[in-house]
């Protein structure tokens, strides 16, 4: 169906269960860059050329392994509901129930860590009042500080440099303390980063062991992966919360 139609633009594969699992996507994958035979594959397809969105919708089958099956392909705008993990996203449900926990309704939670001991995110979607100021020399840089949740007080970067020090969290994202604030001014002075490309975080969401799966089972939580292009954004917002939810549902 694909290879036939080379100018389709979007896919609708929620109820196609041949492609639900990662074994599939992979060879979808092949299909669309051109693998034969001998192992030789075509470059990359060029921004704009052939398949771009595949909705999954409430399909539940792949897991990290076809996030960069559908980078590889150029695919953008794409999430598929998966378990929790380091580097997947948490998308609150239309009806969240606010009491107590406020800041979570149609919030969009990074996931830092997912364990045995515990589960810690942070908050995408949430402004606050706070802004970090750089002196860049011949100007000050003011960067939004978003709200990351309640617990912890320390800063945290979300970014997509290399030459930041950081964990990647998923693909080309990357997460930094407050330590390299000062590298992160003077890669913005050198104009080695982009403002638009650096998040910054205050305090963060964290789940005693076990909490994190009963509240995902109640329904409070959609469990995700997605193109990484949604988490490193200055126009992080509730905007963040629809597109999403769109995709999922």
């Amino acid at each position: 169906l694909i290879a036939a139609r080379p100018h389709l633009l979007r896919l609708d594969v929620s109820k196609c269960k041949a492609l639900h699992d990662d074994d599939a996507l992979a060879k979808l994958s092949s299909l669309l860059r051109g693998l034969r035979s001998s192992g030789k594959v075509r470059p990359f397809l060029r921004p704009g050329e052939g398949l771009r969105h595949l909705y999954f919708g409430a399909a539940r089958g792949p897991t990290a392994t076809s996030c960069r099956c559908l980078q590889r392909l150029g695919l953008q705008w794409w999430a598929f509901h998966a378990q929790p993990s380091r580097g997947s996203i948490l998308v609150s449900r239309p009806l969240f129930p606010s009491a107590g926990q406020p800041e979570l309704i149609r919030s969009v939670i990074l996931v830092l860590e997912h364990s045995k001991s515990g589960s810690k995110g942070i908050i995408l979607t949430q402004h606050s009042k706070l802004e970090l100021e750089l002196d860049l020399g011949w100007d000050l840089l003011q960067i939004p500080v978003r709200f990351g949740g309640s617990c912890g007080k320390s800063l945290l970067l979300l970014h997509s440099s290399q030459e930041l020090q950081g964990e990647e969290v998923a693909k080309g994202v990357f997460l930094s303390s407050d330590e390299v604030v000062a590298h992160a001014r003077d890669l913005l002075r050198w104009k080695h980063l982009s403002p638009e490309d650096l998040c910054c975080f205050f305090g963060c969401c964290h789940w005693e062991p076990g909490e994190l799966e009963a509240a995902i089972e109640a329904g409070y939580f959609a469990s995700a992966f997605c193109d990484p292009a949604f988490l490193v954004s200055t126009d992080l917002s509730s905007d963040l919360w629809h597109d999403l939810s769109a995709l999922l549902w």
